[in-house]
């Protein structure tokens, strides 16, 4: 009886550990998509304009679509490319930071935690 309790005890703790892999893989592409979305819509002031390039700063590999989606945005944005240049940084934990000269866009997960009070700085 044991053997049994104790075998489904180890199932149980491989299936929550593949559920928690598979949501922080789904949060971290949702909160780039956000992220992307967010520069989308921002306004940008004369020092961001003269931009020459732009910062993605994210704890993990950022796929070529992500790149190009973002200098699709800036391109349509700026009115001309803007080199795109990778950070890696686990302390973000997940998500996106993308920083031009004077914006920033903060939608990493240690960002969102600290912006919604749940961690302090």
């Amino acid at each position: 009886m044991a053997m049994i309790l104790l075998k489904i005890l180890i199932l149980q703790a491989i299936v929550a550990s593949c559920v928690i892999f598979v949501l922080m893989k789904v949060l971290d592409l949702q909160l780039q998509q956000l992220a992307v979305k967010k520069l989308d819509y921002i306004k940008f002031d004369k020092e961001d304009l003269q931009s020459e390039c732009v910062v993605l700063s994210a704890p993990g590999n950022i796929s070529a679509a992500l790149q190009q989606k973002v200098a699709h945005v800036c391109q349509k944005k700026i009115g001309r490319p803007l080199k795109i240049v990778i950070k890696k940084d686990r302390a973000l934990k997940g998500g996106l930071v993308i920083c031009l000269k004077k914006t920033i866009i903060d939608f990493s997960l240690i960002g969102r935690l600290k912006e919604g009070g749940i961690i302090r700085s």
